[in-house]
């Protein structure tokens, strides 16, 4: 009952980053996540909101005095860079430029890069003399820690404070290949013990893990490696980059929050108008309304297959079709000529799916005739033999939604036997 008896921390920033757990940001090779993480962590650790527009001042008595003081409660960053530690330095003086700290808004504010090899992710912790093994994602069940990653822990001053409002302790490892080049990233072994072990320094240090990561390879497929990288951590966040008007657009997205709470899409550009003094590109964000950027829409699950996907779109026709006709009821063969005349699908693939649709998740059924006193006559049940009925859709869920959340729980009946 320890943890109960804990007080409620705000979060480090509303409805995107928890006070406490592991976050997972990540994006394809050079779309900009360091100066994206770099200006959220800044931020939290000068206890400012975040972002900051265009050459806001820091200005501690202004912040005060609009109440904005504790928004983005103060935060301890260690940021653990793999490579580029000049270029990232470089990029932290610009950001104080920028913002022209003044008034003392960043009086006692932490952040310490470390680089290179600092300690090893992978490393196990014992048990009985034996290696540990992975208990990823299980919050209860956490092993010993191995001896060197208590250094990231040790690292942070005053980290045995248990005072309420102490600056909480938030370690960046930018990025997860570069401070782990030797890592089979899609090894469960090492994907396993690389979240259990980011489980384990957010528990020690009561505070938070950001790991910085590589987008899989092509569209939609989430971060890169082990779908243990996308399961375990307790916020995801994607970052794209479009091109709109000869700009260059970041957006960042909130893929995975396992508190539920929404965020929308926020958008950022890099401008380098201070180019000429030497300073690298700062970070601003952008009003999508202004801009003309429509939400993108939300991101399914990126273990969703190939066959998946076409179950939706088989689900989608029907449920247009059911709503066109404003009748449930179909037969089979006519909806795969029609899906054959319409969208040039197979009759086979589309029977096929429709066998899914039916066996696995229970979202159509045959229709059974009602007998004589149970609401109508024999003769007009076999009027409509050879009929099936699609099930209505819980309230708010497109066809996506639906097969997402049924893959979910059948994912977890699996797991509990």
């Amino acid at each position: 009952m320890e943890d109960a008896a804990r007080p409620w921390r705000p979060w480090l920033i509303k409805s995107l980053i928890p006070p406490k757990g592991v976050v997972v940001l990540y994006g394809p090779t050079g779309v900009g996540k360091t100066f994206l993480v770099l200006d959220l962590v800044l931020s939290m650790a000068a206890g400012v909101p975040w972002p900051l527009g265009p050459n806001e001042q820091l200005d501690a008595a202004r912040l005060r005095a609009d109440g904005l003081k504790r928004i983005s409660p103060k935060a301890n960053v260690l940021y653990w860079i793999g490579e580029g530690r000049e270029n990232a330095e470089q990029r932290v003086r610009a950001w104080i430029a920028e913002h022209a700290c003044k008034s003392g808004a960043t009086d006692g504010m932490e952040f310490a890069f470390v680089e290179g090899y600092v300690t090893n992710l992978l490393l196990s912790g014992r048990r009985g003399g034996k290696a540990a093994e992975p208990v990823s994602g299980d919050h209860n069940a956490l092993g010993d820690m191995h001896p060197n990653l208590k250094m990231l822990v040790n690292a942070f001053p005053d980290i045995h404070d248990t005072r309420p409002g102490r600056p909480t302790p938030v370690l960046v490892v930018d990025t997860l290949s570069a401070t782990h080049p030797d890592m089979d990233e899609n090894d469960t072994r090492d994907a396993g013990r690389v979240m259990e072990n980011c489980r384990r320094l957010a528990e020690d240090l009561d505070g938070l893990v950001i790991l910085v990561h590589h987008s899989g390879k092509g569209r939609g497929f989430g971060p890169r490696g082990h779908s243990k990288m996308m399961g375990d951590p307790d916020t995801i966040l994607h970052v794209t980059r479009t091109r709109k008007a000869s700009k260059d657009i970041l957006r960042l997205q909130v893929e995975k929050q396992r508190m539920l709470y929404e965020a929308p899409d926020m958008y950022f550009t890099l401008d380098s108008a201070n180019n000429e003094q030497g300073m690298p590109p700062v970070l601003r964000p952008l009003d999508p309304e202004k801009e003309g950027l429509k939400p993108a829409r939300r991101r399914r699950d990126p273990r969703l297959s190939r066959a998946d996907q076409k179950t939706i779109q088989v689900l989608t026709l029907l449920r247009k079709e059911a709503a066109k006709a404003n009748d449930p009821h179909f037969r089979k063969q006519a909806f795969a000529r029609k899906a054959r005349a319409q969208y040039k699908w197979s009759e086979s693939s589309t029977y096929s799916h429709l066998k899914r649709l039916e066996e696995e998740f229970g979202l159509i059924r045959r229709y059974e005739p009602p007998q004589a006193g149970e609401g109508g006559s024999k003769t007009v049940g076999e009027t409509r033999a050879g009929l099936y009925v699609l099930e209505p859709p819980k309230s708010g869920e497109d066809p996506a939604d639906e097969i997402a959340r049924l893959l979910k729980l059948k994912t977890a009946q699996v797991t509990k036997t």
